[in-house]
């Protein structure tokens, strides 16, 4: 049985890798792009993520 901290970690590392990449930032880009916005995403730094 994993203990709740890897559970995290893994629940986190598939959010970045599959909801987050294919939903949520696409949707924000793309509703930036009609509204001639420039979006940025800082809290998605490599290294304020392994950091965390």
């Amino acid at each position: 049985m994993p203990n709740e901290t890897d559970l995290l970690q893994r629940a986190t590392r598939m959010d970045f890798n599959n909801y987050l990449a294919e939903d949520i930032l696409v949707k924000v880009d793309r509703a930036s792009m009609l509204n001639s916005l420039e979006v940025r995403a800082p809290f998605l730094d490599r290294s304020l993520i392994e950091f965390a």
